[in-house]
């Protein structure tokens, strides 16, 4: 069954310039880096209504296993403690079966 993990990130607006950048390039690098990762769609918001998120991506699976893993793998914590959490005011996630 499939799996899905989607997220949306609001930076700080002291994050660093090219931080959003940083974590998009870091979110498309994992479809190579984690096994068990199927696709990985990010984007960074347009801009067109104040107060929206600035980073919304959705990671693909082939199950809830594969997410579990992807969890605590090395290239993902470190795309998160290194990009992701010093430039984030916000964050929310949900996992999505099917």
């Amino acid at each position: 069954m499939a799996f899905r993990h989607i997220g949306l990130l609001t930076l700080r607006p002291d994050a660093a310039p090219g931080s959003a950048g940083a974590i998009l390039s870091g979110l498309a690098a994992l479809r190579d880096l984690v096994p068990g990762v199927e696709s990985v769609q990010a984007a960074q918001d347009a801009g067109l209504k104040d107060g929206n998120a600035d980073i919304h991506f959705e990671v693909a699976f082939a199950d809830e296993a594969a997410w579990r893993a992807y969890q605590v793998h090395p290239a993902h914590v470190a795309l998160v403690q290194e990009r992701i959490a010093p430039a984030i005011a916000a964050k929310a996630f949900v996992q999505v079966r099917g």
